[in-house]
């Protein structure tokens, strides 16, 4: 608090040289002069004062024998001094200063945090129809009502606390530990093929296998049966479980043009900027679609400080850069290079399961003018899923 009534009222840093500075430093405290930052330097000794009364006291200094020299002034008023001829840039800082201590009042920014990865967009919105928001009233946000209702909404958080700070809201989150289980179904059911293979390998935890290694099975062939026949021909049905892992084919197909267009950047730019403050967007332009046919934008968001200080504020720049679509002709080998990285990135990206062998096969259609590949995999996934069992006649259901 010293420090901020000090920049207000202007302050002097003076390096004093000489002997006796200690003594009359002393003498001067004794007659209420203040003096802060007393530190020493490589000639003598060097503090700070007041702007109210510096002359008077330089001049008791150089009185007593004590060389005085002014290292630097600093604070509000030798601001506004150097402003006077920027009327401008003055009236700007005016306003700023409305605005820092106009709305000390009002929440400036809302943080949230949370030690695992969360949507901050969504919470923030979440938070604004709750009442907290950049720009809402300190005194008009019930937090406990506030967090409650959160915790409503959001049954992905277990936990929230909302607090309050000066102008800044910090909301600390924590997600819910669900303990993971798994659902077991008391529906007596088969495990039947989901598509057509070649068994790898079946493992039963409940049921009886229906299939071996090697078999081949089409969609729809048994697999793990559910009903079980007891010693004395009694039928006993079971939910089956377990899994079949089976040799599958995956196909794909990608055409790769010989004649194709790529975006080159003519250095053109058009920037929009949209300044909000206290929640509150005042745009400068009237249209935000850019002029350019083709074009990328880019977002920046920045908060705004004055003399260090952060306000309420946010500037949003969009950015367009123009761009030109030019025809561009590539060589058969170098699209050949690309329909295989395309083959190779939908394998590791699409595929369920561990691609056994691929091949692939690549010509140039003259009607398409382009390179086709046809590629197809090997794959050892697994294609068992249960369906119920119908129960009828002489069954017995057991669990």
């Amino acid at each position: 608090m010293y420090r901020i009534i000090r920049w207000f009222t202007g302050a002097i840093a003076i390096e004093l040289e000489g002997e006796g500075i200690l003594d009359a430093i002393k003498s001067l405290s004794e007659e209420g002069y203040g003096f802060g930052n007393f530190v020493p330097t490589e000639n003598g000794y060097g503090t700070v004062c007041s702007v109210f009364g510096a002359d008077k006291l330089i001049s008791k200094l150089e009185g007593q024998g004590i060389a005085v020299r002014v290292t630097k002034k600093r604070g509000l008023p030798f601001l506004a001094i150097g402003f006077l001829h920027r009327p401008g840039l003055l009236a700007g800082l005016i306003c700023a200063l409305l605005i820092i201590f106009g709305s000390t009042r009002l929440i400036w920014d809302v943080r949230p945090q949370c030690d695992e990865p969360f949507d901050s967009e969504a919470v923030t919105s979440q938070l604004r129809g709750l009442g907290v928001y950049t720009g809402a009233k300190l005194y008009g946000i019930d937090v406990y009502e506030a967090e409650q209702r959160f915790l409503i909404e959001n049954s992905e958080y277990s936990d929230i606390a909302i607090n309050i700070q000066g102008t800044v809201a910090t909301v600390k989150l924590r997600k819910r530990t669900n303990v993971p289980h798994k659902e077991q179904s008391d529906t007596p059911c088969n495990i039947v093929a989901s598509e057509a293979g070649v068994i790898q390998k079946i493992t039963a935890t409940k049921g009886e296998p229906a299939v071996m290694k090697g078999n081949t099975v089409a969609k729809g062939d048994l697999l793990i049966s559910g009903e079980v026949t007891g010693k004395h021909g009694a039928v006993y049905l079971y939910p089956a479980e377990g899994s079949v892992t089976a040799m599958v084919y995956r196909e794909y197909t990608v055409i790769i043009p010989l004649e194709t267009t790529e975006k080159h950047y003519t250095g053109n730019v058009e920037t929009k900027t949209v300044y909000s403050v206290l929640g509150k967007d005042f745009p400068l332009f009237k249209n935000e679609e850019t002029s350019f046919e083709y074009a990328d934008a880019e977002a920046n968001t920045e908060k705004l400080h004055v003399l260090g200080q952060k306000l309420p504020a946010l500037k949003e720049t969009l950015t367009y850069k123009e761009y030109e679509l030019r025809p561009v002709t590539i060589t058969e080998e170098e699209a050949k290079g690309k329909a295989i990285a395309a083959f190779d990135a939908y394998l590791e990206r699409e595929i369920d399961g561990e691609v056994l062998k691929k091949s692939s096969r690549c010509y140039y259609d003259e009607e398409l003018k382009a390179i086709v590949l046809s590629g197809i995999a090997e794959v050892a996934t697994d294609i068992g899923v249960a369906v119920p069992i119908k129960v009828g006649g002489n069954f017995k259901k057991t669990y």
